[in-house]
């Protein structure tokens, strides 16, 4: 699933950018990370968390003010 891309899609006010990657090989398989900076008004940054979460994708968010 394309998942940053329907992010990209579905909030095209907010300017998405990737950070950094990694993918760890596991007795289960490939788990990976991906570190997103989103840019934009809270209210949209909050829905695009709200969007990721509904597609079970586990989110961290850390603030840099």
């Amino acid at each position: 699933m394309p998942i940053v891309s329907d992010v990209v899609k579905n909030f095209p006010d907010l300017t998405v950018s990737i950070i950094s990657g990694a993918i760890h090989q596991t007795q289960e398989g490939a788990l990976g990370s991906l570190d997103l900076q989103f840019v934009g008004a809270e209210s949209q940054i909050n829905d695009a968390l709200a969007y990721l979460k509904k597609l079970r994708v586990e989110t961290e968010v850390i603030h840099h003010g």
